[in-house]
């Protein structure tokens, strides 16, 4: 089977994205319609100074709370003018957590870690399908990688099983892996919301990367696939296809005139005779987002 694939790689977040919602990949890779939300803004905001506290580590050098704070800040309003949509909060609301976030890591999980090699970008041939990827965070023991979530409740991800980190097992050989969880506890009785951070690891073996290669396979496929058939179909989900609460960025797109989106989703796809005009993914930094889609910023 000849692969059609709209950009010259696969990441893990575009496998996970797809794997989500055939229709949202299609609106992010194809039609290249990047929306910035607050979470995917603070998640590669709270990414810069962490990369570079640990850089101040390794080269022996001294980076504080403070600074990791006034960085944080930094990347924040470099790009919130970016932001479609606060979601009816402010932006207070957002900062004001994830510098208590960013504090906690440094004093609770900083400590454990002795960290070699920080944001390490990666190529990887899998059956001819080109993947890339950066690795947040290396060392002599384990490899991991960063999500943020400003919002109640922890992170569903299971270190075990993740495909991303079965991809960072196989480029660099390390057999543990994880993920090192940040995200906000509602107290009982209580409406204020705690900073919550932790490790959570697993071990990979020959199965996991055999399943992951299956994995890539798969979604190289069914994109091709659905590219002839003319349509990516969306996947439902009550929780992100409705209007109440946290709705899907492409809600209107996709459902309120989905006639019109379906017919030139097909138009789109029959006058495709090269890649799609997209941003690159150069940050390389994967974001917690609703329902835990890793997104490129």
């Amino acid at each position: 089977m000849s692969i059609w694939l709209p950009k010259p790689h696969l990441s893990a977040s575009q496998i996970n994205g797809f794997e989500f919602c055939p229709r949202k990949y299609y609106y992010n890779n194809i039609e290249g319609i990047k929306i910035v939300t607050p979470a995917l803004l603070v998640g590669k905001s709270a990414h810069t100074p962490l990369e570079a506290y640990y850089d101040s580590i390794i080269d022996g050098e001294s980076f504080s709370k403070r600074d990791a704070h006034g960085l944080f800040l930094k990347e924040f309003n470099k790009h919130r003018s970016i932001v479609d949509d606060w979601l009816g909060k402010k932006e207070s609301d957002y900062t004001h957590p994830a510098i208590d976030l960013l504090s906690l890591h440094i004093d609770s999980i900083a400590p454990f870690i002795d960290p070699v090699k920080i944001e390490e970008y990666f190529e990887l041939d899998i059956d001819g399908i080109k993947i890339v990827g950066y690795i947040d965070l290396q060392t002599d023991k384990a490899i991991y990688d960063h999500k943020f979530r400003v919002k109640a409740g922890k992170p569903r991800l299971d270190p075990k099983t993740d495909l991303q980190l079965s991809l960072y097992a196989y480029y660099t050989g390390a057999k543990k892996v994880g993920f090192i969880l940040h995200w906000l506890e509602k107290k009982r009785h209580s409406k204020r919301l705690v900073p919550q951070a932790g490790i959570f690891t697993g071990e990979r073996n020959q199965k996991h990367i055999d399943d992951m290669k299956d994995a890539v396979k798969s979604t190289a496929e069914k994109i091709t696939q659905y590219k002839e058939e003319g349509d990516f179909p969306r996947r439902e989900n009550p929780r992100m296809c409705n209007t109440r609460n946290w709705t899907c960025e492409f809600y209107d797109r996709c459902w309120k005139h989905r006639r019109k989106t379906e017919r030139k989703i097909r138009k789109t796809l029959q006058e495709i005779d090269k890649p799609a005009t997209y941003i690159d993914e150069d940050f390389g930094i994967e974001v917690m987002e609703e329902e835990e889609i890793d997104l490129p910023f």
